[in-house]
C-alpha cells in the first residue's frame, strides 16, 4: 500500500513530518516504516488553495464583457481551475496522488483545510480512492502522533468540504453576478468613471454595519451638561462628591449648575448614607481567534494582521493549539495537559513568579466537552518555547496565551465598592464612590490597565461643611467607530462569516476602497456608502440576519445534517431576483451626491503653489500627494510617508496651513524610533524641526 498524506503548505508537512522518521526525497518527505504507518509514506503539499472556481469567461467567451444583458450569469455544473500562483506546487502533488492506494489529508482541521484536500484530491481524478483526515489540532509530535493513531474516515470529513464548496459556489453566484450588475448601473449615472463595486454575501452585510454606525455619527448633534461637583471636610478628612437625583449626575441648564454650586459652597453637610457591597470576578476565559486578537489590539494595540501572523506561526511551530477556532473551552483531554504546561512555563523567567499561585482547578468555565466541536481553544501546548528565539510580536501574543491559562488556575478577584451620600440643606445630595481590592486573585496574572484603589477614609463624624463647589462643563460623545478588535466582536455577535475568514472579508473591504483604517477605527468611505445607499435598507444582502440564517445551514451541511444541494439552488434564484430588483430601483438612486461627497474626501488641501487641488497619486506603488494642477505645470508634490510614518491628512493639512506641525511619534531611523516636528520649507519641501 502506498500511503500519501497531503498537507495545505510546506511549514505544515514539517511540522507534521516531526512526528515520525523521515528522509527527504525529490516527491516530497518520505516517512519510514513505522507504527502508524508500517509500510512507509509519503507526504507531499500544497499551498493554500491551488484551485480556485472556473472565472465566467471560462464557461462562455461572451461572459468576458460585463453587459447588462448577460446577467444572470449562472453555470449548470461549476468548474475548478488551477490557480496562475499554484501551478509549480500543482504538478508536484498530482503523480504522487495519482500512484497513492490511500491518501490521508492532513490540511488545517476545519471546514477550509477539507475544501483545499478534497478539492485537490477530485481535482485530479482520485476521488474513488481511500481517503482519510489526519485530524490534529496541536503540530506537536506527540499530538501529530495521537491523531495518525485514530484518523478520521471520509463519511466524517467530506461534509466539511460539502459546506465549504456550497459557500465557495455561492459566494461566487452573489458576487460575479451582483458586483457586474452595480458596478454598471452606477457608472451609467455617474459624470465619471467609479470603477468597480464589489458585492458579496459577508462583506455587504458587514459594509452595511460599519456604513450605519458612520451615519449615526454624523447625525449625532452634541448636547451640552453641567455636573456640580462639591468638596466635604469631616472633621480631619476631605472628600469630594456629584450632584446627583439618584439617577444621573447630568444638570441640563448651565445656570442651575452654577446657582447650586454657589448655594451649597460653606453650607453644613451631613450623611445621609454609606453602603459597601463586593464582587467577585472570574478570570476570563480561554481565547478563541476572534477574543484573542481583540486583545492584542486592545490591550498591546497591535493590528489584527500582526497578530494573526505571529499567532500562525506560534502554531505552524508547534507552541500553541490551532488558532482558527470559535470555542473557548477545552475537553478533559487537553486539560490533562495543563500541569505539564504550567510547569514549563514556570521554567521561564516571566512566569517563574506566577507558577507557584496557580493551584485553582478549572471548572467548567474552561473544561467543558459539551462546548466544543471541531477546534477547542487557543492554549498553549507541552512545547513551551524559548522567548529569545522568538520575534517580538510571537512574545506577546504567546504571552497573552499563556497568561489566559495561567490565570485559569487562579482565584476569583474579588473588590469592594463604597457608595456615600452627603446631603446639603435637606434636599441636595452629593455621591462619594470608592472602591478597594480585597482579594488579588487572576489579576496578579492579569494586571488591569488602572489597578489604584480609591478607597474613601474612615470619617469620625457624620456632620461636616461644603468647602468648595465647582461646575464641570461637559457634552454628550457621539457613538465609538469599530475598532479592529471590535469589529471581530461585532462579526461574531452577527454570525458574519467564520473565525478562519472574518480578517480575510475586513480585509477585502479595505482593499476595494469601501472602509479605512484611521488610528484603528473603521470609517466607511463614500464609496462604501454609496454602495449601501444604491442597495437599500430592506436589501437582503445588506442584512445581517439572513446571512446568520445562511452561516447556519452551511454549519449543518459541514455537520452531514443537511444537503448542500439546496442552498446552492435557493442561491439561484435569489441572485436572479436580485439582478431584476437592482435593474428596476436604479432610477431612483442618487449617485451624483456621492460623486460629490467623494470628490471632497480625495482633496487633501490646497496647492500653496498654484491654488489646486492635492489629492493622494501613485507611482511605482507609492503613495504621495500631488496637484490637480500638474498638466498645465504644477510641479508641487509631498510625500505621503516620511521616516517611515504615513501622515494624516489633518497633519498635512497642517503643514499646508501653518507651515509646521506639533512634534510628531513613530519615525524611524537607523537608531529606532524617534518624535519630531515636521516643517514646510519654502521651497515645498518636509523637514525635521
Amino acid at each position: 500500500m502506498t500511503t500519501v498524506l497531503l498537507c495545505e503548505k510546506k511549514i505544515q508537512a514539517e511540522a507534521i513530518a516531526k512526528a515520525f522518521p523521515t528522509r527527504k526525497t525529490s516527491e516530497g518527505i518520505d516517512i519510514k516504516p513505522c507504527e502508524a504507518f508500517p509500510s512507509g509514506a509519503l507526504i507531499v503539499w500544497a499551498s493554500g488553495h491551488l484551485l480556485e472556481l472556473e472565472e465566467p469567461e471560462g464557461y462562455d467567451a461572451a461572459y468576458k464583457t460585463w453587459k447588462l444583458g448577460t446577467l444572470p450569469i449562472l453555470p449548470e455544473r461549476f468548474r475548478s481551475k488551477v490557480s496562475k500562483f499554484g501551478m509549480k506546487q500543482y504538478r508536484n502533488v498530482k503523480p504522487a496522488l495519482q500512484k497513492a492506494s490511500h491518501i490521508v489529508i492532513a490540511c488545517d482541521p476545519g471546514r477550509e483545510g477539507a475544501a483545499i484536500g478534497y478539492s485537490i484530491v477530485a481535482f485530479t481524478g482520485q476521488a474513488k480512492k481511500p481517503v482519510s483526515y489526519l485530524w490534529t489540532q496541536s503540530l506537536t509530535p506527540k499530538a501529530v502522533q495521537e491523531a495518525a493513531s485514530k484518523l478520521r474516515s471520509k463519511e466524517e470529513t467530506y461534509p466539511l468540504y460539502q459546506a465549504a464548496h456550497a459557500r465557495a459556489v455561492s459566494d461566487w453566484l452573489v458576487g460575479i453576478n451582483l458586483t457586474r450588475a452595480y458596478s454598471l448601473l452606477i457608472n451609467q449615472q455617474a459624470s465619471s468613471r467609479q470603477g468597480v463595486f464589489s458585492v458579496g454575501r459577508v462583506q455587504t452585510p458587514l459594509l452595511s454595519l460599519i456604513a450605519a454606525l458612520e451615519q449615526e455619527i454624523r447625525d449625532f448633534q452634541k448636547e451640552p451638561y453641567w455636573e456640580c461637583r462639591a468638596t466635604f471636610q469631616y472633621g480631619n478628612e476631605v472628600i469630594e462628591g456629584k450632584w446627583t437625583n439618584g439617577e444621573t449626575h447630568r444638570i441640563l441648564e448651565q445656570h442651575k449648575a452654577d446657582n447650586l454650586a454657589v448655594y451649597v459652597k460653606d453650607r453644613p453637610a451631613v450623611i445621609e448614607d454609606r453602603s459597601t457591597s463586593a464582587k467577585t470576578y472570574q478570570p476570563p476565559q480561554f481565547y478563541h481567534l476572534s477574543s484573542l486578537l481583540a486583545a492584542a489590539n486592545e490591550r498591546l494595540k497591535m493590528p489584527t494582521k500582526v497578530t494573526e501572523r505571529a499567532l500562525q506561526s506560534l502554531y505552524e511551530s508547534g507552541f500553541v493549539s490551532y488558532p482558527r477556532t470559535d470555542s473557548r473551552h477545552v475537553t478533559p483531554a487537553e486539560a490533562a495537559t495543563f500541569p505539564k504546561v504550567i510547569k514549563a512555563l514556570g521554567e521561564l523567567p516571566s512566569y517563574a513568579e506566577l507558577v507557584p499561585e496557580a493551584k485553582e482547578k478549572p471548572g467548567k468555565r474552561y473544561i467543558d466537552a459539551s462546548k466544543v466541536s471541531d477546534h477547542y481553544a487557543i492554549i498553549p501546548t507541552e512545547q513551551v518555547p524559548d522567548p529569545a528565539k522568538l520575534k517580538n510580536d510571537e512574545v506577546k501574543v504567546y504571552d497573552l496565551i499563556a497568561r489566559s491559562l495561567l490565570a485559569a488556575h487562579y482565584p476569583v478577584q474579588k473588590v469592594e465598592y463604597e457608595k456615600l451620600i452627603s446631603v446639603v440643606d435637606e434636599r441636595f445630595r452629593f455621591l462619594t464612590e470608592g472602591q478597594r481590592e480585597l482579594q488579588t486573585g487572576w489579576r496578579h496574572v492579569i494586571p488591569a490597565s488602572k489597578q489604584d484603589d480609591d478607597v474613601i477614609p474612615d470619617l469620625q463624624t457624620q456632620k461636616g461643611t461644603v468647602i468648595n463647589a465647582e461646575v464641570d462643563e461637559k457634552e454628550t460623545k457621539p457613538p465609538k467607530r469599530y475598532t479592529q478588535g471590535s469589529l471581530r466582536r461585532a462579526m461574531e455577535k452577527h454570525h458574519l462569516g467564520t473565525e478562519a475568514t472574518r480578517s480575510g472579508i475586513i480585509d477585502t473591504l479595505e482593499k476595494r476602497g469601501y472602509i479605512t483604517f484611521e488610528k484603528n477605527q473603521a470609517a466607511a468611505t463614500a464609496k462604501g456608502e454609496l454602495l449601501i445607499n444604491c442597495l437599500g435598507s430592506g436589501s437582503i444582502l445588506t442584512d445581517v440576519e439572513t446571512t446568520q440564517k445562511w452561516e447556519e445551514y452551511l454549519t449543518k451541511v459541514g455537520a452531514g445534517e443537511r444537503s448542500a444541494d439546496p442552498f446552492v439552488n435557493q442561491t439561484r434564484h435569489l441572485v436572479t431576483q436580485l439582478v431584476q430588483e437592482a435593474k428596476a430601483a436604479s432610477g431612483s438612486w442618487n449617485v451624483a451626491s456621492y460623486e460629490t461627497k467623494a470628490e471632497e474626501a480625495e482633496t487633501v488641501g490646497t496647492c500653496p503653489s498654484c491654488g489646486g487641488v492635492l489629492k493622494d497619486k501613485k507611482a511605482k506603488k507609492k503613495t504621495f500627494i500631488g496637484c490637480s494642477g500638474y498638466r498645465q505645470g504644477c510641479l508641487f508634490s509631498l510625500p505621503r510617508t516620511v521616516a517611515g510614518k504615513k501622515l494624516t491628512d489633518q497633519q498635512v493639512q497642517t503643514l499646508l496651513t501653518k507651515g509646521k506641525t506639533n512634534t510628531l511619534k513613530g519615525f524611524k531611523g537607523k537608531k529606532g524610533k524617534f518624535s519630531a516636528a515636521l516643517q514646510l520649507t519654502s521651497e515645498g519641501k518636509i523637514t525635521f524641526i
